[in-house]
């Protein structure tokens, strides 16, 4: 009987001690968690505004791309329109706008044809 109130008086002070070492720590902690709030806060702020610079430079590759595409398509046209005038197939065509010199800004771009 007088082991189990040694063991429970020792208990006792063991966890008094517990108790005053974590009041005393809890403004630390409280200050730390606050500070990790703000840090976090900052940080997801951060990823946001970097998600949308990226999905920004994504738009513009794509943009890029299609456009890359488009003109290399393109050429590959003229190439074969312009191998077919070598041949003699395509009588009618002389050549490009562009190959007789200097074309005025306003002049430059694509016009419907009706």
């Amino acid at each position: 009987m007088k082991e189990q109130l040694e063991k429970a008086s020792q208990n006792y002070t063991e966890l008094h001690r517990n108790l005053q070492e974590f009041e005393s720590n809890n403004p630390k902690w409280a200050k730390s968690l606050s500070e990790k709030q703000t840090e976090l806060q900052k940080v997801t702020n951060e990823d946001k505004t970097k998600s949308e610079v990226l999905r920004n430079i994504r738009i513009r590759l794509e943009q890029s791309r299609s456009t890359f595409s488009a003109n290399t398509s393109r050429g590959r046209i003229l190439d074969g329109l312009m191998e077919q005038k070598r041949k003699g197939t395509l009588p009618g065509i002389y050549g490009r706008l562009g190959d007789l010199g200097a074309i005025d800004e306003k002049f430059d771009g694509v016009w419907p044809f009706r």
